[in-house]
This record gives C-alpha cells, sequence and structure tokens, in this order.
C-alpha cells in the first residue's frame, strides 16, 4: 500500500523528520470555505507556493500536476489540477531554495529481508548500508562524506523506527534537500514515499480504512478512463 506524499509527510514529521511548511486543500474546501482564510495561509509562507497534486503517480510533472504559484493565481493553478485529479488532495508548501539534493531510502532486501539503507548525492554515485545490527559509529562513517551528516544520521534512524513501527517496505525522500537557513544548513524532506507491507494490515489500524479508499477511489479512476476510451 502506497501512501500520498502528505500522508507520508505526517509520518515523517511524527518520526522527526523535517518537512515544509503547508497544509492540505480539497476541491470541496476550495468551493466553500471563504478565499481569505486560504490567503491568510499563503501569507504565512511568505514565498510563492508549490501545488502539488496528491496522486499515486511516479511523475507528476508531465502531467503539470506540480506547479508553483503566487497568491493571485492561487485558485485559477488549484481548479486547474482539481480538474485533473478530481477529489483528490492538493498539497500546498512553501517554495524552499535547495542548495543541494540528497537520495536517501531504506528498502527490504529481496534475498535476506534486511534493510538497505541507500544514500547518494546529487549526480553523484549512491552508497548501500545493510541496516541490521547497526551501531551509532557504523553509521556515522557511512555518512560522514555527506552534507550535514549528524542530522541525516539522526533521520536515517528515523526511517528505520517509522519502517518497524509502522511494517514499511519502503521508506525513501527524494529530494532530501540540503537547504540553508540563517547560515545553517539544515535537512529537509522535500518529497515522501512509503509503502506499507499489505500483509501487515491487520496490525495498522489507521492504514486498514485508508487502504479500502484507495481501492474505491482506483476503481473510480479506472471505470472513467474506460468511459473516455470508448
Amino acid at each position: 500500500m502506497k501512501l500520498k506524499e502528505y500522508q507520508g509527510k505526517r509520518l515523517f514529521e511524527a518520526y522527526g523528520i523535517s518537512i515544509p511548511m503547508g497544509f492540505v486543500i480539497s476541491k470541496k474546501a476550495l468551493d466553500t470555505i471563504n478565499m481569505s482564510q486560504i490567503h491568510d495561509r499563503l501569507d504565512f509562507l511568505k514565498n510563492d507556493v508549490i501545488l502539488k497534486a496528491q496522486i499515486l503517480e511516479d511523475d507528476r510533472q508531465k502531467g503539470n500536476l506540480i506547479v508553483k504559484s503566487d497568491d493571485k493565481e492561487f485558485a485559477k493553478n488549484a481548479l486547474d489540477i482539481f480538474k485533473k485529479i478530481g477529489n483528490n488532495e492538493i498539497l500546498v508548501e512553501e517554495n524552499i531554495k535547495v542548495k543541494n539534493e540528497l537520495f536517501c531510502s531504506l528498502s527490504i532486501s529481496g534475498v535476506d529481508k534486511a534493510p538497505i539503507l541507500t544514500i547518494s548525492e546529487k549526480n553523484k554515485s549512491s552508497k548501500k548500508l545493510v541496516f541490521n545490527d547497526l551501531n551509532n559509529e557504523k553509521l556515522r562513517n557511512f555518512v560522514k562524506e555527506f552534507p550535514v551528516p549528524n542530522v541525516l544520521m539522526l533521520f536515517a534512524f528515523s526511517m528505520y523506527k517509522l519502517m518497524i513501527e509502522k511494517d514499511c517496505i519502503l521508506v525513501e525522500i527524494n529530494p532530501l534537500a540540503v537547504v540553508n537557513l540563517g547560515g545553517v544548513d539544515r535537512l529537509i524532506a522535500l518529497n515522501s514515499n512509503i509503502v506499507v507491507d499489505d500483509n501487515a494490515l491487520y496490525r495498522q489500524d489507521q492504514f486498514r480504512e485508508l487502504k479500502k479508499l484507495q481501492d474505491e477511489e482506483n476503481e473510480k479512476w479506472a471505470f472513467l478512463l474506460m468511459k473516455k476510451l470508448l
């Protein structure tokens, strides 16, 4: 079961992994609430924002489902996205100035079921580490060549804890942004890619109903696509 980006980011935040400031909006909310409430939130985010369609697609850029927007164009851009995604949500986030990007992933090996940590810097080769019986020194040596290694080490442990406690088979941040705030480099997860083991949903109450809703949504989209093809 794959989680939507904002759902994954809520888990990241709960496990101490930094995410951009933002909010989620639905088509119903956009139609019914006072636009001044949205503008207040946009003012709080200060810079131009990024609108990100919350659908389970790998490449949202191609369909213009990730769009930069200012306050004046927000309603128009949001409605354009909603026309393409129906009842799915839009994640609205601050547009962060990125200094560098990392790829950070924790996945389950198909051979021995061991968690594998993979990290790479943009345009550089990746490094892999088996995350079994891991100690601080081993992980510290693994991350020391990457930006902000102390925080990266904490994020890796947080991702591992999230994977174990929520029965995930994939916990991925791509990109994991290096940003400079007040002269200090920090790490912020700009995206989330989390897949929960379907076979473990029986012990994950918070995901079971979500899975049912996702299946219903997928059936509806398949029906609409069939009608369009016919």
